[in-house]
């Protein structure tokens, strides 16, 4: 016969949340630690350390039951996903990419993927990223771009380059005839509203970009990120 102590079950309960707020503790700790650093140093932007710290307080107290699944929860999703397939109610689960085999091997763009394009120099690598990120855009997806070695300019003149048939070069360093910029004003209407950003002051390291990362999600609730290029 078992007898259940619930002074114990109760001290452990007392000690369960004794460790819980000492972790939140140093997590406060950690974050005055990182803002007494940066303060004292100008090479960072006070906006994106601002954030920072904004996005470090918000997830210290993010828990929530509501994120908590049991496999049955999976289970069905998963069941649901399969009789949507079957169905043809849903073609994709994710955000096209435009490219017909891709999207049939991953169902399109998932949040929560991390997908990296890999060639050599002067491969294609760039358009091949900005392609995708252009077809699935016109599916109301919201993305914001870095870019480590060309201008928002650049970047869209090369998807302005993808609409209209017109290059990126002749765009950007030509006279346009008269048909050019006819076919040119025609094409981007659903570019130009489109919900692609950019942020200029967040390319110069790894550290700004994850901070803008998390500001476009909190201000714009951007789907999706394209960073070019990982070095």
């Amino acid at each position: 016969m078992k007898v259940c102590d619930y002074s114990s079950m109760t001290n452990l309960y007392s000690h369960t949340c004794r460790l819980n707020d000492l972790s939140t503790r140093r997590k406060f700790i950690d974050l005055g630690i990182y803002l007494q650093s940066k303060g004292q140093s100008e090479r960072d932007d006070i906006l994106d350390i601002s954030s920072y710290a904004g996005q470090f307080l918000e997830n210290i107290y993010s828990f929530s039951e509501n994120n908590i699944s049991s496999i049955k929860d999976a289970v069905k999703s998963v069941y649901k996903i399969v009789e949507d397939n079957k169905s043809s109610k849903t073609v994709l689960t994710g955000s096209p990419t435009g490219f017909q085999k891709i999207d049939k091997k991953t169902g399109g763009l998932q949040k929560s993927d991390l997908i990296i394009i890999a060639a050599e120099t002067s491969q294609g690598k760039t358009s091949l990223a900005l392609s995708i990120l252009n077809n699935t855009v016109k599916h109301g997806t919201k993305v914001s771009v870095y870019s480590l070695e060309m201008k928002k300019e650049q970047l869209a003149a090369r998807l302005m380059s993808m609409e209209s048939g017109i290059s990126s070069s002749q765009i950007l360093y030509s006279p346009l005839d008269d048909w050019q910029f006819e076919r040119l004003d025609k094409s981007i209407n659903g570019l130009y509203n489109s919900s692609i950003l950019f942020d200029d002051r967040s390319t110069s390291n790894i550290d700004t970009i994850i901070n803008s990362i998390r500001a476009m999600v909190s201000k714009y609730q951007i789907d999706g990120v394209v960073i070019d290029y990982l070095q």
